[in-house]
């Protein structure tokens, strides 16, 4: 494990030497932490936070993962909700909200380099692990609530589909405290004994800096990074983008060595060793999905839930189709409810929302994404159910068909489909371009939509970009939000 700070100092952990820190600090905490004792994990570096979550969980204690870009007021009730005995963190009790009879743990003063002679507990895999907080601030937070046999089913069906090796390097991108990132950037590789490096992420120059820093070989991230990728290319190349596209579609069609060889100038800008990109989150456009490819990158696209630990299926076929994302793991018994949306149960299935945790391996979930299978019994997501509008005719549209074209029509990814607001109930699109002609927008829409579908009205936000969510997802509930406000005032 391989880290950069912000204040440009490195240093590395071997696997020994993060062992060892885990099972001092589990020494340490073992005399206060029982079994079920809850710990949240808030504002930790990632070295601190990594060996904080092994040794909660070694010792039978449930980590609260809390993004650390959460609001105040979502920390409190994550902290109302939970009740920890503990919270874990690097900044002062003063600005971490309703901590009043909350122990807190400041891990960076404790001394964890001495080895220590210490035997972990025995523990129930059924018993609930982790409790994981990554939604939105608009709402109440919900837990999603793990277990060990979760987890490990999950990691077990991951290591039979990634091809890993020691020699790998991945460069985290996505906070540690989401279960993707856990599972795909974390787990896997330690699973594998690859490296895996930290670096300040919080501009464009800190991400090519931390490329040049890892020059990974895989990268874990969300379409959003990719996007951010595709289009740093176009801006440091301007004219030439256009035919270098056009040359990267062609070039999907010879060997991996020969579009290593010739795009790797390119490739030098990712760190030049780059071999499979990881993507999951949100949904992919397949022309991301191609340029990548172009240069010689293995692209995986992952589909999942935190429900399901996270992974149901991943998508290694070069050749699919939009939408598709593999075969759902062996783990999982699936099946499809009336309206089209996907029902899965197995052993990767969450113990239930805290502190509700009843669910067992029989308990179906709901992931509320309308899907299909083809012929060879792979996924092909379609939307989720919520963002499915019907007709009193019947007729179906999915906002991310709408919001697919404005996309396409707008060469980059600025848009909201909302529904439901005004006097005539039709949809808006919420753009963050200002420089949209009404009249050649509607006309494009009309021309590749079905006629029963009506775009209302074309919105501006007035923002760089739309409100997203920590998972980086479009933050719909916030934009439906300024939409209502917006009508409301007219």
């Amino acid at each position: 494990m391989n880290i950069k700070t912000s204040d440009g100092r490195s240093f590395t952990f071997s696997y020994r030497q993060l062992t060892s820190h885990i099972l001092s600090l589990a020494k340490i905490i073992s005399p206060s932490i029982k079994q079920g004792d809850r710990v949240v994990l808030y504002k930790l570096n990632n070295s601190d936070w990594i060996i904080s979550y092994f040794a909660v969980v070694s010792v039978g204690g449930i980590a609260v993962t809390v993004d650390s870009r959460a609001n105040n007021a979502y920390v409190q009730d994550v902290i109302e909700l939970t009740k920890p005995k503990f919270i874990f963190t690097t900044v002062a009790a003063e600005d971490i909200p309703n901590t009043s009879n909350v122990k807190i743990a400041e891990i960076s003063k404790l001394d964890l380099e001495k080895q220590v002679d210490f035997v972990l507990p025995d523990l129930n895999e059924d018993n609930p692990c982790e409790i994981i907080f990554t939604s939105g601030t608009w709402a109440k937070p919900k837990g999603v609530t793990l277990s060990q046999k979760n987890i490990f089913t999950n990691l077990n069906e991951n290591s039979q589909r990634f091809s890993v090796t020691p020699k790998d390097r991945f460069l985290s991108i996505i906070p540690v405290t989401h279960i993707y990132e856990q599972m795909a950037g974390l787990l896997v590789p330690l699973y594998f004994g690859a490296s895996i490096f930290y670096h300040p992420l919080e501009s464009k120059k800190d991400f090519n800096n931390a490329l040049k820093f890892a020059r990974p070989t895989k990268l874990v991230v969300v379409p959003l990074v990719a996007e951010l990728i595709y289009n740093s290319y176009g801006k440091t190349l301007g004219w030439a983008f256009a035919p270098i596209q056009s040359g990267l579609l062609l070039s999907r069609r010879v060997p991996t060595l020969i579009r290593r060889a010739l795009w790797y100038p390119l490739r030098l800008s990712l760190g030049g060793s780059l071999n499979q990109m990881v993507i999951g989150g949100a949904p992919m456009t397949i022309e991301l999905d191609h340029f990548f490819q172009g240069l010689g990158v293995e692209v995986f696209i992952g589909y999942g839930l935190s429900e399901t630990s996270p992974v149901i299926s991943i998508s290694k076929n070069q050749k699919r189709k939009p939408g598709e994302v593999g075969k759902p793991y062996d783990s999982y018994e699936y099946s499809q409810n009336h309206t089209g949306e996907l029902l899965v149960r197995g052993p990767s299935v969450f113990k239930g929302y805290w502190p509700d945790i009843s669910n067992s391996d029989e308990t179906w979930y709901n992931t509320g994404d309308i899907v299909i299978f083809d012929q060879q019994g792979r996924l092909i997501i379609k939307g989720r159910s919520k963002n499915m509008f019907v007709y009193p005719s019947g007729d179906k549209i999915f906002a991310e068909d709408i919001e697919a074209l404005m996309n396409e029509y707008l060469d980059c990814e600025t848009c909201c489909v909302n529904i439901g607001v005004g006097l005539d109930n039709d949809l808006k699109v919420v753009t963050t371009r200002p420089d949209i002609n009404l009249k050649e927008c509607k006309a494009y829409l009309a021309s590749k939509l079905p006629g029963f579908v009506q775009i209302n009205d074309i919105l501006y936000y007035g923002e760089s970009e739309l409100p997203r969510t920590f998972s980086k997802k479009i933050n719909r509930r916030v934009v439906q939000d300024w939409v209502e406000i917006l009508y409301a005032r007219n």
